[in-house]
């Protein structure tokens, strides 16, 4: 009996240890980054415009971890980038003025209008918008 008794206590311990390895990883939430560009100082009518998030305290030339793109139709145009990990970022947008940035680095050159960077703590849906005053002309 006493020995039945250990069988069971034991092949119990044992089931325990293998549900407890079969425990599934918690995924890391994913949210969205979205708003609007605007540049009024010239028409950037039908011109594609890049934002892209890179690592925390990059630069505007890293290849981008998660990017969009959206088409100025006017002043202005919206984007949203979704299923973006929570994270630390630095967030850059770019009008492509001649119409040859590539994917995926996404890197100006000469002529095309970008912003500096802004740093990006994402934990939840986040909106980062770039006015008028964020522009200037890459050298």
């Amino acid at each position: 009996m006493i020995v039945k008794k250990m069988a069971q206590l034991i092949l119990f311990a044992v089931a325990l240890v293998f549900v407890g390895c079969g425990e599934k990883e918690t995924p890391t939430p994913t949210h969205m980054v979205f708003g609007r560009l605007t540049f009024t100082s010239i028409d950037p009518g039908n011109r594609v415009a890049w934002i892209k998030l890179v690592a925390a305290e990059g630069n505007l030339t890293d290849s981008a971890l998660y990017s969009s793109s959206c088409l100025f139709q006017g002043p202005g145009c919206d984007y949203s980038m979704l299923f973006v990990p929570e994270g630390e970022y630095s967030v850059y947008a770019l009008i492509d003025m001649n119409g040859n940035t590539e994917e995926p680095a996404l890197v100006p050159d000469s002529g095309d209008l970008v912003t500096f960077g802004k740093p990006l703590i994402l934990w939840s849906k986040t909106q980062v918008d770039f006015p008028d005053t964020a522009w200037h002309l890459m050298p």
